[in-house]
């Protein structure tokens, strides 16, 4: 008899009841397990628990502060999914200041719960940004945090001009004024007005702005120095983000607009404070033409360098890139090159000045005839119309830098006279200043363009393109009469 059937009669006899798992089956093994019951709770175990105070209010908080930010149910339900005390560290609150930073303001400036707020929403984004099936409620956190920290921002800038208002002493003012500028700045780099979204913040901001150059107007001739130093250490942020941006908006309304008028109204500033600043280039442009004709060559870079350098203060720094807006620009009549194609004139333009100049190194091309080939070179530099404003000054001054390197010492002192000034450049070369002459006559009376490098191909484009200009041109004239 097998051995499990001996088994099964033996619990038979001794009135045990036969297993359920015993089956008939060959070779089969079984491994009977003794299965232990777990031991009961203690009975503190079962007594409910009791939530301490500091987590009683730390809920209340949580749930208090969900409900203050206005989240969608969903949204709310992610937050305090989410939420974790523990990570409200140092950690944590160093990231939420490092993020109130970037908006002009200091995290000791917000109230504890209002610290809170922001770490809660801090983390909640920061733990969420890397899942590609919630960028709808990061995007809401991110817009919320952003929207909350913007109105902060502004309310702290109409603090402190307000303070302004209020102070006598030149350093108090000086302090005051240099940390409302450096909010600004801060708080611009956040609202750029190309999205929708900043379009009314950048309006605010701008608006602020303009109402300090109006307190400006209203303070004493010592205050005004000051406020005139500090907008010329923060002349990057004011030029790039308020008025090269201002410029832009009118010129896409249509407006004509004086680049130079345009920043003298923006800055706030008095005919002889303009003067002063022209004077005040001057003398630094012409140090810079002394450094550069010792260079060997001259290159794009380099006139970019006297454009700057010559109109601090009277435009804005933008504008002394190379042109690559798409805008077609016209002197009087004469159409500049096509913005896509200036920086290859540019470099083709560059090619032929330092011909010129390695043939007067190698065979030594006599005063006249180099005075008579930089008249030509300042005459295309002209007509390409490499910038935005100011291409007939930076043409002369690129015309000074050649004649430096025969001799000519520009003066520190701004002469006004243009055509005195050009005699003086080029020695009282008459061909010279007759070729100078004729292109600015050409430029105001007879319609054309520059037939360079890149026109060859283009001359259609061109000729359809000054055909549209003038037929407008013709139109204003006659609402003009």
């Amino acid at each position: 008899m097998p051995l499990k059937q001996k088994l099964k009669d033996k619990s038979k006899k001794n009135g045990q009841k036969a297993d359920p798992m015993d089956r008939e089956s060959p070779n089969e093994h079984i491994i009977r397990r003794e299965i232990k019951k777990p031991p009961p709770p203690p009975p503190e175990a079962l007594k409910p628990r009791e939530v301490r105070e500091d987590e009683r209010a730390e809920k209340q908080f949580l749930l208090d502060v969900v409900a203050h930010l206005g989240l969608s149910p969903r949204s709310a339900l992610e937050v305090l999914a989410r939420y974790d005390t523990r990570a409200m560290n140092q950690d944590l609150k160093g990231a939420a200041s490092e993020l109130s930073s970037q908006y002009g303001l200091s995290f000791n400036e917000f109230t504890d719960t209002e610290q809170k707020q922001i770490m809660m929403l801090y983390f909640s984004v920061d733990k969420t940004r890397s899942d590609e099936s919630q960028k709808e409620f990061v995007a809401t956190l991110d817009q919320l945090m952003h929207r909350g920290l913007v109105n902060r921002a502004l309310g702290k800038l109409d603090q402190l001009r307000e303070r302004l208002t209020t102070l006598r002493e030149v350093q108090e003012v000086r302090t005051t004024l240099r940390e409302l500028l450096s909010s600004m700045s801060r708080l611009a780099k956040q609202i750029p007005p190309e999205r929708p979204e900043n379009e009314d913040y950048w309006s605010a901001l701008y608006a602020r702005f303009q109402g300090i150059v109006g307190a400006k107007r209203e303070m004493g001739d010592e205050v005004q120095r000051v406020y005139s130093e500090l907008f010329d250490e923060f002349s990057d942020f004011i030029e790039d983000e308020f008025a090269a941006r201002a410029m832009q908006r009118l010129v896409k309304q249509g407006r004509k607009v004086s680049v130079e008028h345009f920043m003298q109204d923006f800055y706030g500033r008095t005919p002889d404070e303009v003067e002063a600043i022209k004077q005040r280039n001057r003398k630094q442009v012409a140090q810079e033409i002394i450094k550069a004709k010792d260079e060997p060559y001259v290159d794009i870079a380099t006139i970019e360098r006297l454009h700057e350098v010559n109109n601090r203060g009277i435009v804005p720094r933008s504008e002394s890139r190379l042109r690559e807006k798409d805008i077609i620009f016209f002197g009087g009549v004469r159409m500049g090159i096509l913005p896509g194609d200036v920086r290859q004139e540019m470099e083709a333009f560059a090619e032929r000045v330092n011909r010129l100049i390695d043939e007067d190194v190698l065979k030594g091309v006599s005063k006249r005839r180099f005075e008579v080939a930089v008249a030509k070179l300042h005459n295309d530099l002209l007509n390409i119309h490499p910038f935005d404003d100011r291409n007939g000054s930076t043409a002369l001054l690129f015309l000074e830098l050649m004649m430096a390197k025969k001799g000519y010492v520009p003066s520190p002192t701004r002469e006004k006279d243009y055509y005195q000034h050009l005699r003086k450049a080029l020695d009282n070369n008459p061909i010279a200043i007759g070729l100078v002459g004729y292109e600015q006559y050409r430029i105001t009376h007879i319609p054309g363009y520059f037939e360079g490098k890149t026109t060859i191909g283009q001359k259609d484009v061109y000729k359809r393109v000054l055909e549209i200009f003038l037929e407008w041109k013709k139109k204003q004239e006659k609402k003009a009469a």
